[in-house]
């Protein structure tokens, strides 16, 4: 991290449970700006399907589904970013090979 910046994380996951949960926290001192995100993943085994998600508190939300196509090698993804602050979306489609 740069000088004068201050970053700490938790993540959390319990045993046997599909769902994770993250937090993050930054400040600069500097620029006298701080900012928080809160991320989650959650795992649909019996589906191959994974939901990722963030939101932050700069007005950006995120979103990320995958599913497996199993028995292929191929993963198809949905994207999405919401920035709310700058009035910014995208939106996209994958297909992730290997």
């Amino acid at each position: 991290s740069p000088a004068g910046v201050f970053n700490v994380g938790y993540f959390h996951q319990k045993s046997n449970s599909p769902l994770q949960l993250g937090v993050e926290f930054e400040a600069s001192l500097a620029a006298k700006e701080t900012s928080a995100t809160f991320s989650y993943q959650y795992d649909l085994t019996k589906a191959n399907t994974t939901f990722r998600g963030m939101l932050d508190t700069n007005g950006l939300v995120s979103a990320v589904i995958e599913k497996r196509l199993a028995p292929l090698p191929f993963t198809f993804m949905l994207s999405s970013s919401l920035n709310h602050a700058k009035s910014a979306y995208r939106f996209g489609i994958g297909l992730l090979i290997g």
